[in-house]
């Protein structure tokens, strides 16, 4: 028992090792910097760019009216407001909860009048996203009550709904933000950072050593998933600081991160090996980076493709950990849906690895040559 305990122990060492080595090797190579700066600038660049794109243009206001009344008609000439109306509920708090920067959400009960001598004071009832900040929130309620004292000469007072808005699903502009910039940041750092590792060891005839050493491949495979699981989860990381505020279930979010990782870093094993140069690494990390995120594009947009292609895109890894990891961000979910979606990435990530374990079984047995008795024959 003791024997079997200290060789595990062994094993453990051994693979921390290796993944110590290269996540120090890392830091210190300005080429793998490079690639995570670059993913991480991804990050920032999602996280800022729904404000950028709005630039100057006033905040939101989406007003449903179940009254008689024209208030909503007179809204629509608000220059403090982009006013929209919606006819239908439903369609109004969908595209409440499709938002991705603050707004206010003004629902107009059917009961109200805008007669000075009938209900002066009523009130209206305000919604927004849960996400949306209390400052944000009570600046859009005084900005909507004076502009339409401004537009009726009466003030109505806004009420704002204890019940916030969620999103469902895929519906979350702002959590397909913090998706995408994920998924991006982890196929970046996973294939373009694990691979130069590798090559780096090849060029310097280190791999051939390790292969040689105590580390059998497994621990090697190992050691190096290791040190890419771990540049990306500190990318997952960045990524769940900016964007903590909507996150509604942190142990989704975090299997997502990891099984999406883990994908990622298994391709970058797969290419490390297959390259010799640094022509070759440009080369097939493109060729595997556009397979692997165009899906996860096609996928948003899936109204402009055919029916029958959205249900293949969901079989992709980097759709399904996209699709995974939205989870997070909805009030709703199935929990059977998120385990086969779990359980489907990290098939296929073990796929990979075990075939990267092959790969450098064959590598060490050319290395090595024949057996002694076989060669003096």
């Amino acid at each position: 028992m003791k024997n079997h305990t200290s060789a595990w122990q062994n094993q453990t060492r051994i693979v921390v090792a290796i993944a110590a080595k290269d996540i120090l090797e890392a830091l210190k190579n300005k080429s793998t910097l490079a690639v995570v700066i670059s993913a991480l600038f991804v990050v920032v660049a999602y996280s800022i760019l729904p404000k950028l794109t709005r630039g100057g243009e006033p905040p939101n206001l989406l007003v449903y009216n179940a009254s008689s009344s024209d208030l909503a008609e007179r809204l629509e000439t608000s220059q403090t407001f982009q006013v929209y109306n919606y006819k239908d509920e439903g369609k109004f708090f969908a595209q409440l909860g499709n938002g991705d920067i603050p707004e206010l959400g003004l629902l107009i009960p059917a009961d109200f009048s805008l007669a000075p001598d009938e209900q002066a004071a009523a009130s209206l009832q305000g919604y927004a996203l849960y996400w949306v900040k209390e400052d944000d929130l009570s600046e859009l309620k005084r900005l909507a009550e004076d502009e339409i004292l401004s537009l009726t000469g009466q003030y109505h007072p806004i009420e704002i709904q204890e019940q916030r808005i969620y999103p469902q699903g895929t519906d979350n502009s702002r959590g397909l933000w913090a998706g995408l910039s994920l998924v991006v940041m982890s196929v970046m750092i996973g294939i373009s950072l694990i691979p130069q590792l590798i090559l780096e060891e090849k060029q310097a005839h280190t791999l051939e050593a390790m292969l040689v050493s105590p580390a059998n491949s497994y621990q090697f495979v190992a050691g190096k998933a290791i040190a890419g699981l771990f540049y990306c989860l500190v990318g997952a990381l960045i990524v769940f600081i900016f964007y903590a505020d909507i996150v509604l279930h942190w142990w989704i979010a975090v299997l997502a991160a990891l099984v999406i990782a883990s994908f990622a870093v298994s391709i970058g094993l797969w290419l490390g090996m297959r390259i010799e140069n640094r022509g070759q690494l440009t080369m097939m990390a493109w060729i595997l980076i556009i397979p692997l995120l165009m899906p996860v594009l096609m996928s948003l947009l899936s109204e402009l493709f055919p029916a029958w292609l959205a249900p293949i895109l969901r079989f992709i890894p980097t759709v399904t950990g996209l699709n995974l990891l939205l989870n997070a961000f909805s009030k709703q979910g199935s929990l059977a849906t998120i385990a086969l979606q779990f359980s489907w990435i990290i098939f296929c990530s073990t796929l990979v690895l075990l075939g990267v374990a092959r790969m450098l079984r064959r590598r060490d047995r050319s290395e090595t040559g024949p057996p002694e008795e076989v060669a003096a024959e």
